[in-house]
């Protein structure tokens, strides 16, 4: 399942999904002059087309800091 930044927002703003949790369980940054990698586990749950749904997932963001902020670059998850 591939999604763009764009269809990331319009499925929040639509409330086609909805996160009604978040349990980070491990997460470990690296940073790199103005990169930084997140890699974690955790739990989600929420609903998704009005039905529930709860994730463990892995996953790995990267982050770029540009204009005196933090920007998201790219995100991965996996299915555990």
């Amino acid at each position: 399942w591939i999604q763009s930044k764009q269809d990331v927002t319009d499925d929040f703003r639509s409330g086609k999904i909805s996160l009604s949790d978040v349990i980070i369980e491990d997460a470990s940054v690296r940073l790199y002059e103005h990169t930084a990698i997140i890699n974690g586990k955790g739990k989600f749950s929420g609903t998704m087309n009005d039905k529930p749904f709860s994730l463990e997932l892995m996953y790995t963001e990267v982050y770029v800091y540009k204009n005196n902020k933090w920007l998201l670059a790219s995100r991965h998850a996996n299915r555990l």
